[in-house]
């Protein structure tokens, strides 16, 4: 006991010199969420003016109930373009890239039907690697192992009007082959409009119209958090959202936020005859998205409401509502290979169905005392396969994705309760000094997700789910820090075969403490349960790439989940 105190003793002592004899950095412009070095200021930690000094006129701001519409979408702030003044118009680039060296390594089993050369525990390398967390649409997702991205924010005008347009991708094709249904194009175009003062001395008010997204129940400070998923839901819409930012006292501002939109179009489904009757086709070539599972989807209108309170610029409390539904009784025949005067059977056509999301949340943006989320939301579908993207949420983007993570026939219910916290020990042991990851820091940040399902069908999938896990970062040098991350994932807390584990320690390369851009060398262990292991049992459980609603089961294959991967990449955000 005694060695272990005078270990932390000494270790505390390294970290403490290493950050009082750092010299003074100038503050960052802004923050990368992916390395969690730099924390700002508390309010708190800086001196107040003296009382005969004039104080200068404070700039009003707008802040929104969600993530910024004007950021990527991973890691990075937004900002709110190049010009001082309302009158001049300028010129803005940002963006993100992440790309990925994945490869997989386990020993092979061979499928029992066959008399190939493969033969027991042969070394077997896969990229990307065959593991239940690598799929970002299924609830066992860890992002422990992230996937290429890139996008690009081009944006024109001033403090009062703003232009953005994006382009996105998340296949590189240099490294793999062209998936046209990753190459995102222009992902968003919309124009936002701001008028600080629009409500006098009370506040002021912005509008988003186009088409973009707005992020709800987000667990990291500028992204999805360590889980990559909003809790309450994210949008993809053309249409608009208002904001009203209102400034009651000095230390508290209340906002409120609503919008509504539907998509620009819809795509159908493809039928075959059979008889009098038309069945649902699945032979899409690759460049075509995936209409859905089952049911044709319908066109979808959405709404969404949000009141929050702002708490001496370090809590912020917010109740949610998005409503997407469908009532939709069309059926355009000559784009599903129907006739004039035939139709698919009635159980095809859309016609009514809806996903509705409650939910409230907690954020901190406490300086030394860390950042934090903790939220809860309620998820209520019915008919869920007619919905399509316009609504993502735990992990599902639309309703038949929704219907593949908790219940097959789109009915049912959702309780979920998420939360995320980020602490730094150097942020803490230099207060009330600001620290902006300028010197060595240890951050520690705890993570979890847990869902109940309830009222499906006959109750048959009623289910709770659970997952959590820990991250910590040693900044020990400029150039360098050392990473270990532990996650445990169990999609049904009533049957432990389907729980696996996983332990990833990492290298995390930069040019200095506080910059933009890392290089991270990781390598992660998998521990599974049984029911990974055993061919027999894996469909259900193994979601990528192969089992449930894929096209080779992995009993056939007598392939088991890989045990080791090796991760190397690079990303950076401007």
């Amino acid at each position: 006991m005694l060695h272990s105190i005078q270990s932390a003793a000494f270790y505390g002592t390294i970290l403490l010199s290493g950050v009082v004899t750092a010299p003074k950095a100038s503050a960052a412009s802004a923050e990368d969420e992916p390395v969690p070095v730099a924390i700002p200021a508390s309010p708190s930690s800086v001196a107040e003016p003296a009382m005969d000094t004039p104080k200068a006129a404070k700039k009003r701001t707008i802040g929104g109930a969600g993530l910024d519409t004007q950021a990527v979408t991973v890691g990075g702030a937004a900002d709110v373009g190049d010009s001082n003044s309302e009158k001049d118009w300028g010129f803005k680039f940002k963006g993100f890239m992440r790309a990925p060296m994945r490869v997989g390594i386990s020993r092979s089993v061979p499928p029992a039907n066959t008399s190939s050369d493969v033969h027991q525990n042969d070394l077997q390398f896969h990229s990307i690697p065959v593991t239940p967390d690598g799929n970002y649409t299924r609830w066992a997702f860890t992002n422990i192992s992230p996937g290429p991205w890139a996008e690009l924010l081009f944006q024109y005008g001033n403090q009062q009007v703003m232009m953005t347009t994006s382009i996105a991708s998340y296949n590189i094709t240099s490294g793999g082959w062209r998936e046209l249904q990753d190459q995102l194009g222009i992902d968003r175009a919309f124009i936002t409009l701001k008028f600080p003062e629009a409500l006098g001395n009370l506040g002021g008010m912005a509008w988003d119209v186009g088409i973009f997204s707005n992020r709800y129940g987000a667990m990291g400070k500028y992204d999805g958090g360590e889980y990559e998923t909003y809790l309450i839901g994210r949008t993809r819409l053309a249409g608009a959202t208002a904001t009203a930012d209102l400034e009651v006292s000095d230390d508290a501002r209340l906002i409120f936020e609503g919008g509504i939109g539907a998509k620009v179009d819809q795509q159908y489904q493809t039928y075959k005859a059979s008889g009098s009757t038309y069945s649902a086709t699945y032979d899409y070539p690759t460049w075509q998205p995936y209409p859905g599972n089952k049911v044709q989807q319908g066109t979808n209108v959405l709404a969404h409401f949000h009141a929050g309170a702002v708490l001496a610029g370090m809590l912020t409390l917010q109740a949610h509502y998005i409503g997407s539904f469908v009532k939709d009784a069309r059926w355009n025949v000559g784009t599903t290979g129907g006739t004039s005067g035939t139709y698919p059977t009635d159980g095809s056509v859309p016609g009514y169905g809806y996903i509705q999301i409650g939910g409230l949340d907690l954020k901190l943006d406490g300086g030394w005392r860390g950042d934090g989320y903790l939220g809860y939301s309620y998820v209520k579908a019915k008919n869920a396969l007619t919905i399509n993207d316009s609504i993502e949420v735990l992990h599902s983007q639309g309703g038949w994705q929704l219907a593949q993570n908790y219940f097959t026939d789109g009915n049912g219910a959702i309780h979920s309760v998420a939360g995320q916290y980020t602490f730094s020990l150097a942020a803490m042991m230099m207060r009330p000094r600001p620290f902006w990851g300028q010197a060595a820091d240890l951050t520690i940040r705890p993570f979890f997700m847990f869902n109940k399902v309830t009222g499906t069908t006959g109750g048959t999938q009623d289910v709770t789910k659970l997952k959590y896990g820990l991250d910590t970062i040693y900044s020990f040098m400029p150039m360098m820090a050392v990473g270990l991350r532990f996650d445990r994932v169990n999609p049904n807390m009533s049957d432990g075969t389907q729980t696996f584990t996983v332990f990833s320690p990492k290298l995390i390369f930069r040019s200095e403490f506080v910059t933009h851009e890392m290089i991270v060398l990781q390598y992660s262990y998998y521990h599974y349960g049984s029911a990974y292991t055993d061919p027999s049992k894996s469909d259900g459980v193994m979601p990528w790439p192969f089992g449930q609603f894929a096209t080779v089961s992995t009993a056939k294959l007598g392939m088991q989940p890989d045990q080791h991967v090796v991760t190397l990449y690079a990303n950076m955000w401007w």
